[in-house]
């Protein structure tokens, strides 16, 4: 109990695609002075960097001599290149065993740090070995798996993508969809009459092998970073979402394929909303799914051995307040997905041998290794399920949204013509392999002229792009692949060439290419690639327009004055000479009279802390 009453601890991780050592040492560097804290690292956590502060939030905003690590995390949050996220939380990503070519669902994904870590683990799994510096890092084609992150609450999905997006190096393995995870359609596959005048549907099994249940739950787990959770608590609040909560789990044993495996997690330690759940899904599923014994991974420990993230088995038996279950079962507080009219998704099991194994889930409580309380379930699908259980979780839990069928055209379109423009303008060798290893899609068509292409260009895996094919309308997709050019032609400048290079298009080139920009066959055309002394580079990004005449900058790129002040209006990369920070590179645009940066205003100081130290020759 005196635990609850502590702070909890901050923990992050850093990104396995950024400088990670950089960035640590940088990190350790400004708290090295302060002897009340240290940078603790996770040593159960193999996957990534990850690390504990013996501060709390609120001591972390409040504290004056920890301003500037504050400032810190902040900034390399807002760019991707660090998740804050608390210890116990990070455990379920690790449990579905990630590998290439994983089909993964996250079916109630907002905030999003476990879906960053799904796709970070995905990613690193598809990292090409011992490629020479001019290969490609990552593998993007059909064999590289994806990760669909589905939330009910459109503005809760879109912090997500707004988060997640700038993990640029893998973010093309992401898909986002908006469904009640009740709900989440199955799989349909289009067919069509010879004459292609009559569209059909029929189901297919293209299930998901890796799933990740984090349901919502009351969050009685995360009292001691949520006082406010402990306030409004109620016995009640557990009985009203127990049969949400199965209800979804069911939906995922339904969508996930044999021999893959299932995690159920909530922030919560009541076992109405735990190993009742489990319990239920097991019953139910009569022997398809089998939990999976904690024994089986190697991260975690009930013995308390060190170096390894101590958890406490599951419960066979719970208390159960029979006055608030018979008073949820007479209103009606079925789950959709059973059989029986009164099913009871409360009680324990009867008798301690029909427990089905539930020791085999895992509990995490705050005082044993000074984290907030969790609750694990890992299953595995060993054989299909009953098809009399089949036949009413796909009825009963089947979305009514209506389908879009009154033409087969894409909501996107793959753009051939464009990657041959485009890499021609550019002239850069990394960028013409980039375009061939993924696929190319245009979104938004245009008017007029634009009608072919629309307004922007995202490149996306080749794994990702045949999942949403194959599904059809029946996903309501929000957002896929990465943005990499924008349509952006001046009205004054009509001759320009009107695909600009985005900021998140240089970063991901930057990762996959170690930062080296090189031109092609010089025949094609000049090189987009401007090299700029640090301090230049700094006193550009603050000026107040983000920008500098082409004239003034002619004089401070010593050498290649003649040759920047001939490139035509368009987009171009700012290469940073000599300067080894987390962003080697940064987009711009060239105006007739002035050259333009186009990092994002919110991003903007993460790029000044990096390249601080310099003195800009102006101002």
């Amino acid at each position: 109990v005196q635990t609850l009453d502590d702070p909890l601890p901050t923990t992050f991780w850093v990104s396995p695609a950024a400088l990670v050592d950089k960035i640590v040492e940088e990190l350790r560097g400004n708290i090295r002075s302060i002897s009340k804290s240290f940078l603790r690292p996770l040593r159960w956590e193999t996957e990534f960097r990850a690390f504990s502060i013996n501060l709390s939030r609120k001591e972390l905003r409040s504290s004056s001599e920890m301003s500037h690590f504050r400032e810190l995390l902040i900034e390399y949050s807002e760019v991707g290149v660090l998740w804050r996220q608390e210890e116990c939380s990070m455990l379920p990503a690790h449990f579905l065993d990630i590998r290439q070519g994983d089909r993964c669902l996250d079916m109630c994904a907002a905030p999003g740090s476990k879906t960053a870590q799904i796709l970070a683990l995905l990613g690193e799994r598809n990292r090409i070995e011992g490629s020479h510096e001019q290969a490609l890092k990552f593998n993007f084609d059909e064999h590289a798996g994806f990760v669909l992150a589905n939330d009910s609450n459109c503005k809760r999905l879109d912090m997500l993508i707004h988060r997640i997006k700038n993990m640029t190096a893998y973010y093309p393995y992401a898909i986002f969809t908006n469904h009640d995870a009740r709900f989440f359609p199955t799989p349909l596959q289009r067919t069509f009459d010879h004459d292609r005048t009559q569209r059909r549907y029929t189901e297919v099994n293209r299930s998901f092998n890796k799933i990740l249940c984090d349901v919502p739950c009351t969050g009685d787990g995360t009292y001691r970073k949520n006082a406010h959770a402990l306030r409004c608590w109620n016995e009640a609040n557990a009985f009203m979402l127990n049969p949400l909560q199965l209800d979804i789990g069911m939906k995922a044993a339904l969508l996930l394929e044999e021999d893959g495996l299932m995690v159920y997690s909530t922030c919560s330690l009541n076992p109405i909303e735990n190993e009742a759940v489990v319990y239920s899904i097991l019953r139910l599923c009569q022997g398809s799914l089998v939990l999976v014994p904690p024994s089986e991974y190697s991260i975690v420990t009930l013995c308390g051995e060190e170096e390894k993230f101590n958890v406490r088995p599951g419960r066979s038996q719970w208390y159960v307040n029979s006055s608030l279950r018979e008073q949820y079962m007479n209103r009606g507080n079925f789950p959709l997905c059973c059989l029986e009219e009164r099913f009871d998704s409360y009680s324990p099991p009867q008798e301690e041998e029909d427990s089905l194994n539930l020791e085999n889930t895992m509990r995490i409580y705050p005082h044993v290794q000074n984290t907030g309380g969790f609750f694990i379930g890992v299953l595995k699908k060993v054989k299909p399920l009953p098809e009399r259980i089949t036949k009413v979780v796909s009825q009963k839990l089947t979305s009514q949204r209506p389908r879009d069928s009154d033409t087969d055209t894409p909501r996107f379109l793959r753009a051939p013509t464009l990657f041959r423009e485009i890499s021609q303008f550019y002239n850069i060798t990394e960028l013409t392999k980039l375009l061939s290893c993924g696929e190319l899609i245009c979104f938004s068509p245009g008017k007029g002229k634009e009608a072919s292409h629309g307004k922007k260009v995202n490149f996306v895996a080749r794994s990702a792009l045949e999942a949403i094919d194959r599904a059809g309308d029946d996903w309501n997709v929000v957002n896929f692949g990465l943005r990499i050019f924008c349509f952006d032609r001046p009205a004054k400048l009509r001759d320009a060439f009107p695909w600009r290079i985005t900021n998140e298009c240089v970063q991901l080139m930057s990762q996959l290419f170690e930062g080296r920009f090189n031109t092609t066959d010089e025949s094609l055309g000049q090189s987009r690639v401007i090299a700029l002394p640090t301090s230049v580079a700094r006193g550009m990004l603050l000026s107040p327009r983000k920008s500098i005449t082409r004239e003034r900058l002619c004089e401070m790129v010593t050498g290649s004055g003649e040759i920047f002040s001939a490139l035509p209006v368009g987009g171009c990369i700012f290469y940073l000479m000599g300067h080894s920070c987390v962003f080697r590179a940064f987009s711009g645009y060239l105006t007739t009279y002035s050259a333009q940066s186009s990092i994002p205003d919110r991003e903007l100081p993460a790029y000044l802390h990096a390249l601080r130290g310099e003195d800009h020759p102006w101002g």
